[in-house]
């Protein structure tokens, strides 16, 4: 409608003005909405080009204002409470400070730096000074990757010179075997294998680079060598795989998350499609961790159907609508992820910093898991027992989850559903049961982080790889990551783990032997020792 400025135009009856200026003025609310959210976009825009990443901020940033009228709750921080003395029993902890050399390395050198003849007499009467200690100081020393060169001779024996020899059609003649090696014939030894894919899969080093670095040494490889090798420890590791995704379905949580990833060769798929790596993150009852990676070209929820067959435990999950169907199996209970709520508040408050609403709704969350950290450490260092923490925890932190949706509740109306503060505020209130179902159980947290810690060293390594070739290839690096990750999250040395299963592998014939090789079975002395 064009608004009409004459004034010898307007019309002179009382009600009909009346009734053109409630039309204008509803088609400026709906304009003012409409500028209003494409300022939002265009600050979230500009912000997500040019602004920080992080989502953390201090306590000036996102205060607001408790006497203002938006703030109806009372989500100011606790007094703390006085300091008691109290016994805690003995416990280890890890230092924090900083690590420089670890102590438990042998020195395998010692430099003794002395005074001269002249200067070990005294200044006074000339006669020689008796040592009384020294003082000493650590230096480390790098050494480049050393290059060894190992020749096998496989002996043969034969014929003899016996007349039943002699008179034999075919001379016999008996030659010693080669040890079962994980790639029969390969002319990589177990330790320069686990090298190569300990540079590609837990330092993000791809082939292509580490083939000009092995040339420095004297070894020339090419990138389609690397990348068979990786095919070929995919394939021998297989039945590995099966009892690790067997041990995933007996665990009482799973973290699942998914990422993009580009396939070239996918049959079906253009060269610009997306193609999918998952992710599970699976905590067994003896708190031991174990991460599992699956390609797949697809993102429907048949893939976590698959993936969780027969699983009876808890989910925690995105809002990702492939998840939900497997989450309404009988003996799944699906739990949300709270920093991907926290997120859209994130958002809000980027995309409009002079809005008060996302600084409360950020101010509650950052309430929400100041307690949930002080808990923690409560839990981590004995001072509290899981069912206590279970316990607490859902007395102190449910109040504050229902005040803020009963906040959440009160606010919706007046906020425009299709603007970044609506879609958070939809988000939350859509996800809600799921987002407060971490309080059940004291393994549980309030959010996905344990999934997207474990994705994430894919998702670095595909900025320098770029993509997988082929399906094969991808799987491959599906197998190799969730090794990596398995080690990595059990606190095991990469390289060393993976040279031990590489050596052992081959002479795993049973299952139960099979679970031995798994990194939640190993520890670092072990895995050296061989």
């Amino acid at each position: 409608m064009k608004i009409e400025l004459d004034k010898q135009k307007l019309p002179d009856d009382l009600n009909t003005l009346k009734d053109y200026t409630v039309k204008i003025g509803m088609e400026l609310n709906e304009s003012n909405k409409k500028i209003s959210y494409l300022e939002e976009k265009i600050n979230l825009l500009s912000m997500e080009i040019f602004g920080r990443k992080s989502e953390k901020y201090g306590k000036k940033d996102l205060t607001p204002d408790l006497f203002s009228q938006n703030a109806s709750f009372d989500i100011s921080e606790e007094k703390e409470p006085e300091k008691k003395s109290i016994t805690i029993k003995e416990h280890q902890r890890k230092y924090t400070g900083r690590k420089g050399i670890d102590p438990a390395l042998p020195v395998d050198e010692i430099i003794v730096h002395d005074l001269s003849e002249e200067e070990k007499k005294c200044s006074c009467c000339g006669k020689d000074l008796k040592p009384i200690g020294y003082d000493s100081s650590k230096q480390a020393d790098i050494i480049p990757p050393k290059r060894k060169i190992i020749e096998h001779h496989i002996m043969k024996y034969g014929p003899c010179g016996c007349e039943e020899s002699v008179l034999k059609e075919k001379p016999e003649i008996k030659t010693a075997k080669m040890p079962e090696r994980i790639i029969p014939g390969s002319m990589l030894s177990e330790g320069a294998l686990a090298y190569i894919m300990t540079c590609k899969f837990a330092d993000g080093l791809p082939f292509y680079r580490q083939v000009k670095s092995l040339e420095r040494y004297g070894i020339y490889l090419t990138r389609q060598m690397m990348c068979e090798n990786a095919i070929s420890i995919y394939k021998a590791c297989n039945e590995l795989f099966s009892v690790m995704l067997e041990l995933i379905g007996n665990s009482i949580s799973i973290n699942m998350d998914e990422t993009p990833f580009k396939v070239i060769t996918e049959k079906g798929k253009s060269i610009n499609s997306k193609c999918y790596m998952w992710v599970m993150a699976a905590k067994n009852k003896d708190g031991k961790s174990l991460v599992y990676f699956h390609y797949d070209p697809s993102r429907a929820g048949r893939i976590p159907a698959e993936l969780l067959n027969g699983f009876q435990g808890y989910l925690q999950t995105d809002a990702l609508k492939s998840y939900n169907a497997v989450g309404n199996n009988c003996g799944i209970i699906h739990v949300g992820c709270n920093v991907h709520s926290r997120r859209e508040f994130d958002k809000a408050f980027k995309a409009n910093k002079g809005s008060k609403n996302p600084k409360i709704a950020l101010a509650f969350y950052r309430k929400i898991y100041k307690i949930e950290k002080t808990m923690r450490e409560e839990l981590k260092n004995g001072i509290i027992s899981e069912t206590e923490f279970e316990k607490n925890r859902k007395a102190k932190i449910l109040p504050i989850f229902e005040k803020f949706k009963k906040w959440l509740l009160k606010i919706q109306p007046q906020i425009l559903p299709q603007g970044q503060m609506g879609k958070a505020i939809g988000y939350m209130l859509n996800e809600w049961n799921k987002l407060i179902r971490y309080l059940d159980k004291w393994y549980l947290t309030p959010d996905n982080n344990i999934a997207e810690n474990a994705i994430r060293p894919f998702v670095i390594g595909r900025k320098n790889w770029l993509f997988a070739y082929s399906p094969e290839g991808a799987r491959a690096n599906a197998a190799l990551y969730s090794l990596v990750e398995t080690a990595k999250i059990n606190e095991l040395n990469v390289f060393y783990y993976l040279r031990y299963l590489f050596i052992k592998l081959p002479f795993a014939k049973t299952k139960l032997e099979l679970i031995k090789l798994l990194p939640v079975n190993l520890t670092n002395e072990e895995i050296t020792n061989i």
